[in-house]
């Protein structure tokens, strides 16, 4: 049986870094454009209702009701504020 040769990491000449982001209730956090960081709250605009769903929302989701500020992504790391295009 032929296997193929074990790589160590000490072997590779770079370093594959897999990010995966949070998500909630169909909202994904992402890091910011600007400087890079994780630390991104998502707002949650629009007409929601009160229940038992918003129990387990996490500290990163902010809702802010039908009042669109113009931006759905906040960095809490460099202030910045964008529009995130959601795939």
């Amino acid at each position: 049986m032929n296997r193929p040769p074990s790589v160590r990491l000490s072997d590779c000449c770079c370093t594959l870094v897999v990010v995966e982001f949070e998500s909630w209730n169909g909202l994904r956090r992402s890091s910011c454009p600007k400087c890079g960081s994780g630390d991104v709250e998502v707002l949650c605009i629009g007409d929601y209702m009160v229940g038992e769903w918003m129990n387990d929302k996490p500290d990163w989701v902010r809702m802010v009701g039908c009042l669109h500020p113009g931006y759905d992504r906040e960095c809490l790391a460099c202030g910045n504020q964008w529009e995130q295009d959601e795939p």
